[in-house]
């Protein structure tokens, strides 16, 4: 066996294959780095176009450690063109689709709150098509070049051994550890696209990719994921379809956002405990879905931009979204935690069984280590009045208080216009005399 990696990370992938096999729209692929490379992958974002036309697939990842160090490694069709994407278009996604928590107010009726709340989380060239390349090997090499800062290429082979051969000669990092998976992708006949940072390409947040197919494919191997991770991983996919959609092979859950609870003395909410409750309920296989509705407003708007003022925007990937949906976008955000041992299975998505909506402002109304309220009088002192800023309405108050007193002040105000009228038209009358 040949000297192989021992650092191994995992992420999202994109794959493709025609209605004659299973169909297969994407599969998790697996990042190799060197023997001693400390890579770490910190986030994993993935998002799906599903229509009966078309299904495209965006993918991205960002990581910790060394960029010359890491080889992609993304099971696809043969022949299907691997694009670039835009890092604006999940940064607007994630900002769209970001929970929004809203605490209730304080314990004070002497205090004017204005409202508010916590903002919390649930806790940025293009490759041309080529000519089928000479074999190498017993490998068919379909495309070799180069997109933003990837060099890549896409081979093909009916020899599982003979691809890592490949690749492990042409100086990509990949252990023969992972012969069982490029196996089984292998006999559903996938080629593979594999991608490294160019050197000097410093980038931490690998810029996204794309690539689509022909027809519906809404079918997700997930087993190169495993291939490539020792722990937990966190997951994230967007998925863009004619209505709201879910995992049809594991459970979809959501979580009762009434019962969400706000800690005073600790200034938190209980969310990220009842979300990880609910996937230990579920034996740690599922999502949760946690927006459902028309695509977000700030998308087709959203733009960023790099210190040199290089813009980014939507515009080209959403583009491609309505292709194959040209009509109202619904897009569907489901996340999750999940083990490598449980990345076994093929996702397989589909319509939801409800077209409920879920926003993302979510009003908290259960409280933990609420303080008392304040007694209004104390706090202002001889008690509340027009001008002492206590909360009348919601105060303890006498026979003497503002509210009171308001029928005879305003009756007194009335007067005195009134009385200033009358005796105006009495000094007319006397001069007209």
């Amino acid at each position: 066996m040949r000297r192989v990696a021992t650092a191994l990370l995992a992420l999202f992938v994109l794959t493709a294959i025609p209605f004659a096999l299973p169909r297969l729209a994407a599969a998790c692929g697996g990042c190799f780095a060197p023997t001693g490379t400390p890579n770490i992958v910190t986030a994993h974002r993935m998002a799906v176009s599903l229509s009966a036309t078309e299904t495209t697939l965006w993918d991205q990842i960002q990581y910790a450690g060394a960029p010359a160090d890491f080889v992609w490694v993304l099971p696809v069709a043969p022949g299907v063109e691997v694009q670039l994407a835009d890092n604006a278009f999940f940064e607007a996604l994630a900002q769209g689709t970001q929970l929004n928590l809203i605490a209730p107010l304080p314990p004070t009726p002497c205090f004017c709150a204005s409202g508010g709340g916590f903002g919390c989380g649930s806790a940025g060239d293009r490759a041309s098509p080529s000519a089928y390349l000479p074999s190498d090997a017993g490998v068919t090499v379909y495309y070799e070049g180069s997109i933003g800062p990837y060099e890549t290429a896409t081979i093909g082979s009916g020899d599982p051994m003979a691809l890592i051969d490949w690749l492990q000669a042409h100086g990509y990092g990949v252990p023969d550890a992972i012969l069982p998976t490029i196996a089984h992708y292998t006999d559903l006949g996938l080629a593979f696209a594999v991608l490294r940072l160019r050197p000097n390409a410093g980038v931490q947040q690998m810029q996204p990719v794309r690539i689509t197919m022909p027809g519906l494919s809404p079918t997700f191997p997930l087993r190169m994921v495993a291939a490539g991770a020792t722990a937990e991983l966190a997951l994230e996919l967007y998925v863009f379809a004619e209505g709201r959609s879910e995992t049809m092979n594991m459970p979809t859950l959501e979580l009762d956002r009434a019962a969400i609870t706000y800690d005073w003395t600790a200034g938190t909410f209980d969310y990220d405990a009842r979300f990880d409750s609910a996937l230990a309920g579920a034996g740690g296989r599922a999502w949760i879905v946690e927006y459902a509705g028309a695509l977000p407003s700030n998308v087709p708007y959203y733009s960023s931009f790099d210190p040199d003022g290089t813009p980014h925007t939507t515009t080209a990937d959403l583009a491609v979204v309505r292709r194959g949906l040209p009509g109202v976008l619904n897009l569907t955000k489901l996340r999750t935690r999940m083990a490598a041992s449980l990345l076994d299975q093929d996702l397989v998505l589909g319509a939801a069984a409800t077209d409920a909506e879920l926003g993302t402002q979510i009003n908290v109304t259960h409280e933990l280590h609420r303080a008392a309220d304040t007694d209004c009088t104390s706090v202002c002192g001889g008690g509340p009045s027009e001008f002492d800023g206590c909360s009348v309405e919601s105060a303890k108050h006498d026979a003497e208080s503002a509210r009171d007193r308001g029928l005879p002040l305003g009756l007194a105000l009335l007067f005195v216009p009134a009385a200033a009228l009358l005796s105006r038209r009495l000094r007319r009358g006397a001069r007209s005399r």
